[in-house]
This record gives structure tokens, sequence and C-alpha cells, in this order.
């Protein structure tokens, strides 16, 4: 799904010029009101997991990252 860069920045809490400068390699197209918008799952994976050299995440990172979700998500719907 794509979004923008402040629609991002509102959902995840961190500062707009923060989400723009790490996102500003991350592939766009222009939005309404001459924003930019990109793709909402690479975008929160570059600004949770971070973006290994050639922009892509490093497997070891992803797998630590979703682990970690996974084991929050499963103690959040304990009884």
């Amino acid at each position: 799904m794509q979004v923008s860069l402040n629609y991002i920045s509102d959902l995840t809490g961190i500062d707009r010029r923060r989400v723009t400068k790490t996102l500003r390699d991350l592939p766009s197209q222009p939005g309404p009101h001459n924003s930019r918008t990109v793709d909402s799952a690479a975008a929160l994976r570059v600004l949770y997991a971070g973006a290994g050299e050639d922009g892509r995440l490093d497997p070891s990172q992803e797998k630590a990252a979703l682990d970690k979700v996974g084991l929050y998500n499963r103690m959040q719907h304990r009884p």
C-alpha cells in the first residue's frame, strides 16, 4: 500500500524529518499535494530494522525483528 511520509510519521511517532531522511533512497511515487508516497511495508521495514549496505535487509536482522514482534504479539494475547 502506498502511503505518504507524513502518514508514516504519524503512524510511528517518528519525526517527519527523520522519516524523510531515512527513507530518501526508497523508491517513491508522486502523491497528492506535492508529497511522496512509498510502499508502507518497505518503509516500516527500513525504519524499524534498518537497511543493509545495498538497501536490503540482512536476513538474520529481519528474522530477529520478526521474532521480537511475534513474541510481543503472543504476550499481548495471553488470557
